[in-house]
């Protein structure tokens, strides 16, 4: 009989957050866990909904840190942006001209 023990046996690797069994395919945080691409990003954007929820609640804006009190806009990730700082960001820079000069 051809007989192994546990220790002969090839490592799986598994993602730490579904378990599925992964391939080449996979992604690593910092401290070494294993995810799948796509436990990877819905961890991303949990992080980034967490960041912008104590954003929020400072009531300050991410980019530059300025006070939210005068309004507020949003990504499509949930970080609050100040208004100047989001249409900079968005490479909105005022309302759209009409085409006729002043003079």
């Amino acid at each position: 009989m051809n007989s192994q023990s546990q220790d002969e046996w090839p490592e799986q690797v598994v993602c730490a957050r579904c378990g599925v069994a992964l391939g080449n395919d996979y992604r690593a945080n910092a401290i070494g866990l294993r995810f799948c691409p796509d436990c990877y990003k819905s961890a991303v954007e949990e992080k980034m909904r967490e960041r912008s929820a104590r954003v929020y609640l400072e009531g300050r804006c991410s980019n530059c840190g300025g006070s939210l009190i005068n309004g507020y806009r949003q990504n499509q990730f949930g970080v609050l942006y100040c208004p100047p700082c989001y249409d900079r960001i968005a490479e909105r820079r005022g309302p759209p001209s009409t085409g006729e000069e002043e003079g």
